[in-house]
């Protein structure tokens, strides 16, 4: 399946690579090779800054699985404090944009679902409540990092979550 539906009539690209992953009581996954990323990527994220990024993975990812908090992403305790000027938040935040539903995930209310790393629970977290589910950024998936101006610079380090395969498909 490829949500919201069933990938039995899905074209496949000879030359995008994929990964499968079967679910059941013996679940598999399966790497098919097109053109799929072998080397890790890097984006410096500046304080203040507003970044674009994408994991350029075939598969779908939780932020835990993502190298942000390894790379620099600033969590924190809470992701609001009143004590800051308007619009500033004292923790980098994440979100993505669904390009299938050609916007930002909406929370009861019409807030967009925002996410931190709560420091105190050691969870990725909405800033509407609720932790972030498995699976969470889709492979075209656009996510945005903003980089509170209250952190300094980091480089984040997108790796790849699987074992390049060799010319030899070994």
């Amino acid at each position: 399946e490829l949500s919201p539906q069933p990938a039995g009539d899905l074209l496949i690209d000879p030359t995008a690579g994929m990964v499968i992953e079967l679910p059941g009581t013996s679940p598999a996954t399966l790497l098919f090779v097109g053109r799929v990323p072998t080397n890790s990527q890097t984006q410096v994220m500046s304080p203040g800054t507003f970044n674009l990024v994408s994991t350029r993975l075939p598969r779908r990812l939780h932020p835990s699985q993502m190298n942000l908090l390894e790379s620099g992403f600033e969590g924190g305790p809470i992701a609001w404090d009143p004590n800051l000027p308007e619009g500033q938040f004292p923790v980098d935040l994440i979100w993505k944009w669904d390009r299938q539903a050609q916007g930002i995930p909406l929370a009861s209310g019409g807030f967009a679902q925002l996410i931190y790393y709560n420091t105190t629970s050691q969870e990725w977290v909405f800033l509407t409540g609720g932790t972030v589910p498995n699976n969470y950024f889709g492979p075209d998936d656009g996510i945005v990092i903003l980089v509170s101006p209250n952190t300094t610079e980091w480089t984040w380090t997108n790796t790849i979550t699987y074992t390049p395969p060799s010319r030899f498909l070994d």
